[in-house]
């Protein structure tokens, strides 16, 4: 079984103060969606196992020696730390998408064959300006067990490559390409015709039975099914539609959160949902 560790770098909902667009929009979005892509993408092949480090939810950013010490605990063999540069603070012309291993890189063979191996995919996937594979004393590559990237997909405050990073197309490929880098890399297997036909399309999940109602409707609406979540942990899931609880532990390439302090709030956002 191959151990994977994704992270998704800082935080979002002001959990972070800075790393964000003039604008106003958090790394974090941009690194989520990648990493979100990725893991969807590696279900397609046999004996992995995937985990994430930072806050799937994006409320909090996950202190970097909390993450490492899960990735070390986990044993993981190999960690993506997923990131978007930023050089001034203000747009302008400067671009690129780079990869980093930590320092030096001639101490650091496995982790700099990683990169080789995703880095090309990365960049042709953003199509922006080749800035190569660097070594640099990053925390999470220094301070990690296995083989570690950093990647930056591309500069937040570039007017070029913040185009690119708007598109959720293009953050789509760029975590599907870090997923083939990692396939490379391991050799992996893709699953059988008839295993990746098993993925469920979308899926409404409830935390609790006081939940159910209000999910029955959107699975008639919908026509989707229901599923506790601890059973949706072990199911491939396209969507994911949440009445109830939180997302932590499930994946998806999408996710809605319909969840409430309680349930009557929970409700009602399951009736505005209902409305768009």
């Amino acid at each position: 079984m191959v151990k994977i560790v994704w992270d998704a770098g800082h935080g979002g909902s002001n959990s972070t103060p800075g790393k964000r667009t003039p604008d106003g929009e958090y790394e974090w979005t941009f690194n989520d969606k990648v990493v979100r892509a990725g893991m969807l993408f590696l279900r397609n092949y046999e004996n992995i196992d995937q985990l994430r480090v930072d806050d799937a939810t994006g409320k909090t950013d996950v202190p970097l020696n909390v993450r490492t010490n899960r990735a070390n605990a986990y044993n993981a063999d190999i960690y993506i730390s997923v990131h978007h540069n930023a050089l001034q603070g203000e747009y302008g012309p400067h671009s690129g998408t780079e990869t980093f291993v930590m320092t030096p890189a001639s101490e650091n063979p496995e982790s700099l064959r990683l990169a080789n191996a995703i880095h090309p995919k990365l960049v042709q996937a953003m199509g922006l300006k080749n800035r190569g594979v660097k070594a640099e004393n990053f925390h999470v590559l220094r301070e990690t067990n296995m083989p570690a990237i950093l990647t930056e997909g591309g500069f937040m405050d570039s007017s070029v490559d913040i185009v690119k990073m708007r598109d959720d197309a293009v953050l789509k490929q760029a975590g599907e390409a870090i997923a083939k880098g990692i396939a490379e890399y391991f050799g992996l297997r893709l699953m059988q015709q008839e295993q990746q036909e098993d993925m469920v399309e979308k899926a409404i999940v409830i935390n609790s039975i006081y939940d159910y109602p209000w999910a029955e409707i959107l699975s008639i609406r919908l026509k989707a099914p229901i599923y506790p979540k601890k059973v949706l942990k072990e199911k491939r899931t396209k969507e994911l539609i949440i009445v109830g609880g939180t997302s932590v532990g499930l994946e998806a390439a999408k996710i809605t959160l319909l969840s409430g302090k309680d349930r009557f709030e929970t409700a009602a956002k399951v009736q505005r949902f209902l409305k768009q």
